[in-house]
């Protein structure tokens, strides 16, 4: 009798264990597929949005493998963290920021979930960029003839035949199909038609191109990842709301309206954003060339110095108070992650081509009306639901970030390890 009773408590044991891990990867995967389908509704202000069910649950793998390796691109160093699909670049450099010094563990599920998209969405200049196939090459290109195709035929009807829209519609038409010819004729081999193999993570039908294997275990995963990638820049906009709410309402995901907020204002003073956090200002190549940008003394002149021979430099640290802003050089700067603002501050056209320095110095001075405070300043006012227009008539969900008064032209989340290298190749050379 005791060994009978030993054997069925040893069995219950093992039963109960299997339980625990079916009962904890179904909770997980829930709450996961929760969190696309509430994106979803929060974009699109529309609490009946329920795009994904529990036949979806075998995403759950996926998703957690691209957590996992999102967290590691965002700590890695070699990275350039830039990602695509969206105009959120400040947005989205904040909150890399904001999750980048954490430790996994600390992550909540929304945060993780903002992770699969930083291994997905983001490139790494390590490896070459995966192409396409021709079949799959000529798929976009019927794809784009009927996009088209709708175009034309939209403005046929609202502007008539012979309207300069409708007409360079048909022009367009007629440019693919001779690609297409092209393609089939020579296999792609003409340069020309190189960019036409280039993978667009941020299309569905390169998406579903992606994930093809996945999409070939069988029909319900076919689905599944249908789903996924026509939804793609939507959930992942979906997301950035949702984790921007949450940091500046200090708001549960529970309690996050979706209906009657259309827009978070942040409203981040430039200016006092730069004097709270560690963030750098790449100068323009005018300010780069501009004597003016430089001070007097020996300090100053090694930076010229260094520029002269490819190391460069950015601005840093705003003295709001004393309204001063350090140069420092890139190889000086402490080596971990930072917030980066490409600057973009006009010059007078006139001055452009006849003469650099008086453009330079413009530029300069227009700058330090920046640091002086002195007239309008950029403000980080709203960021913002709405919809967008695609090329072939049709409307998608969108996410905007309204920078009023702005000087830069871009932000990213880069390393100091890589800065020079991308001011060479995006400031210097360009």
């Amino acid at each position: 009798m005791v060994k009978g009773n030993t054997k069925k408590r040893s069995k219950n044991k093992k039963k109960t264990k299997r339980q625990k891990k079916t009962i904890k990867n179904r909770n997980e995967a829930r709450n996961y597929i929760e969190l696309l389908n509430l994106s979803l509704k929060h974009l699109g202000s529309d609490i009946s949005i329920n795009e994904f069910t529990k036949d979806d649950y075998h995403l759950l793998t996926y998703l957690k493998t691209g957590i996992k390796k999102g967290f590691r691109v965002l700590k890695n160093r070699n990275i350039v963290k830039e990602i695509d699909c969206n105009s959120l670049c400040m947005t989205v450099s904040i909150l890399n920021e904001n999750i980048g010094p954490k430790n996994f563990d600390n992550l909540n599920s929304l945060e993780k979930m903002y992770l699969f998209f930083i291994s997905y969405l983001v490139s790494d200049d390590n490896f070459p960029p995966l192409e396409a196939t021709l079949s799959h090459a000529l798929r976009n290109v019927n794809l784009k003839i009927k996009q088209h195709q709708l175009r034309y035929e939209r403005y046929k009807k609202e502007k008539g035949e012979t309207h300069k829209e409708t007409r360079r519609s048909l022009k367009v038409i007629e440019g693919f199909q001779k690609k297409k010819e092209l393609l089939i004729n020579d296999g792609g081999r003409d340069p020309k038609n190189k960019y036409l193999f280039t993978l667009d993570p941020c299309s569905n039908i390169d998406c579903e191109y992606l994930h093809e294997y996945e999409m070939n275990k069988g029909e319900k995963f076919n689905k599944s990842y249908a789903k996924f990638c026509l939804n793609i820049t939507e959930i992942f906009k979906g997301v950035v709301w949702l984790n921007m709410f949450s940091m500046f309402n200090q708001t549960s995901l529970s309690k996050i309206p979706i209906t009657t907020v259309t827009k978070i204002y942040p409203m981040i003073d430039m200016r006092t954003f730069l004097s709270q956090k560690d963030i750098l200002l790449i100068p323009t190549n005018s300010m780069c060339e501009s004597l003016h940008a430089y001070g007097y003394g020996d300090y100053y002149n090694k930076l010229y110095d260094d520029y002269l021979s490819g190391e460069y430099w950015v601005y840093r640290g705003l003295n709001i108070e004393y309204k001063t802003i350090q140069q420092h050089s890139v190889k000086s700067l402490p080596r971990k992650h930072y917030i980066v603002a490409l600057l973009e501050i006009p010059c007078d056209y006139r001055l452009e081509e006849s003469d650099k320095e008086k453009c330079g110095k413009q530029i300069i001075d227009d700058f330090m009306k920046f640091v002086k405070n002195i007239g309008p300043q950029p403000i980080l006012n709203d960021i913002s639901k709405g919809k967008r227009n695609l090329p072939h008539g049709g409307i998608r969900l969108d996410l905007k970030e309204n920078i009023e008064n702005s000087i830069t032209s871009h932000w990213l989340y880069i390393h100091q390890s890589k800065l020079n290298d991308f001011i060479s190749k995006n400031v210097i050379d360009n």
